[in-house]
């Protein structure tokens, strides 16, 4: 399904379920009319949650945190937020209602068009999706209907934070069941979400576990504290689902974020294989979780082609295990590669068995 029709498809839904839908906003920034698009790798979009417009506290602390880690990725960026109507958490608390659904599906819309936008300029750029609250809950309805390969393909990570559609306990599932939303199998290995619980300070009442009741509605008494922390009759602290930024939850995100995103692209470069072989190398990598097919490689002159796998990753370095599938009387069939990240932005790819090979890879 391309992301026109999907946008054809939401209206259609909306004439369904009798809801009034905005018409989308005609710039990714502001809102106004089009502007030149300058294409990057990777885009990043943003949808605020309750009490909020624009990116939001929480998801341009994201943003912000992304383009930090990423300084040094080699990669260009960019963001705007998903530009749909603001809701009040007491609202978002009645997820049956009407308004409720209107406000997620001109978001999942305006995500629609911006996105299809900008994919028709830049056919390379991919894009990140990042959704706090409510915004969070316009992202999985983009996603459910996006469900195919080629428009998810181009999606590299999303995070979530304070999701009413976390699975099982969030708000949506435990009030309007009928309204829960499943993310695709396709999407879910670069898909991470968030749900915030502590314990108070025992203040001589003993002491007491509050969650955020967005996404884990285990404690009616934390709904009655949010909605008082949210008109300041009580302290931030008693309501987690304000204080993702505070508890290092939006710094998890970027974390999580960089991490897929950072070795995103192609990349190319010239194996030497003990004292005198040499060949060159291609790699597309496209990201994912452990146990994931991350990337396609090929080495041309050898005449032979396969996959990575990826074993596991940490902040200095990724192991892959490569398999060959085309031409696997040429290579090796199963090898252990590590890539090392460089300050240049380069990646040092490393195998030790069955026979020592090293190389610089570099974007492009």
């Amino acid at each position: 399904m391309t992301l026109r029709k999907l946008t054809a498809y939401f209206g259609a839904i909306s004439l369904f379920f009798g809801l009034t839908i905005q018409s989308p906003a005609t710039d990714a920034h502001s809102g106004s009319s089009p502007q030149a698009i300058e294409c990057k790798d990777i885009f990043f979009f943003g949808a605020h949650g309750v009490e909020q417009e624009g990116f939001g506290l929480e998801v341009a602390d994201v943003w912000n945190k992304y383009k930090q880690s990423m300084s040094n990725s080699g990669l260009t960026l960019d963001a705007a937020p998903v530009n749909y109507p603001k809701q009040t958490l007491l609202q978002l608390l009645k997820p049956r209602t009407n308004r409720n659904l209107e406000a997620v599906t001109n978001g999942a819309i305006t995500l629609s068009d911006q996105l299809s936008r900008r994919r028709a300029e830049c056919g390379d750029e991919r894009y990140v999706l990042v959704g706090y609250s409510q915004g969070a809950w316009v992202i999985h309805k983009f996603l459910a209907i996006a469900d195919s390969t080629a428009v998810l393909d181009w999606i590299a990570g999303v995070a979530l934070l304070g999701d009413p559609q976390f699975p099982e306990t969030g708000i949506v599932a435990e009030l309007a069941p009928s309204y829960a939303i499943t993310l695709p199998d396709s999407i879910k290995g670069r898909t991470e979400s968030w749900c915030l619980s502590y314990d108070l300070p025992d203040l001589g009442l003993g002491r007491r576990a509050v969650a955020d009741p967005l996404c884990q509605l285990r404690d009616r008494r934390d709904i009655a504290d949010c909605i008082a922390a949210n008109y300041g009759k009580l302290p931030k602290e008693r309501c987690p689902h304000f204080r993702y930024k505070e508890t290092g939850g939006t710094n998890r995100a970027a974390e999580f974020l960089a991490a897929i995103t950072k070795y995103q692209g192609t990349w190319r470069g010239s194996v030497k294989q003990g004292e005198s072989d040499t060949y060159p190398v291609k790699v597309n990598y496209k990201g994912g979780a452990i146990g994931e097919t991350v990337a396609t490689v090929e080495y041309p002159t050898l005449e032979c082609s396969g996959n990575w796998v990826l074993v596991s990753q940490t902040g200095q370095a990724l192991e892959v295990k490569e398999q060959i599938t085309e031409g696997k009387s040429n290579c090796v069939g199963v090898v252990t590669i590590t890539l090392t990240p460089s300050a240049d932005g380069t990646l040092q790819y490393a195998v030790d068995s069955p026979e020592r090979a090293r190389a610089t890879l570099r974007r492009g």
